[in-house]
């Protein structure tokens, strides 16, 4: 079974913080992938999906909890 893509988790759980630990567990398909490794996906999802990547309106860090998807999902 593939594993989903970290766009895809939102859909399932909108509005609601994943933590990094919640995103490790849905994405990792190797051993060797760390908690910051999610900071770069997150990143690179910001750098495509945000106007200004440094000022997140799409995807909010909830701080010490994870992030967030803050805009509606809707599955195409």
């Amino acid at each position: 079974m593939a594993r989903p893509k970290l766009g895809e988790l939102w859909h399932t759980r909108e509005s609601c913080p994943l933590s990094r630990e919640h995103l490790l567990l849905e994405i990792r398909m190797h051993e060797d992938v760390f908690d910051r490794s999610i900071d770069v996906q997150i990143l690179r999802l910001r750098r495509k999906l945000e106007r200004d990547p440094s000022a997140p309106r799409v995807i909010k860090t909830e701080r010490g909890v994870g992030y967030m998807f803050a805009v509606a999902v809707e599955r195409v």
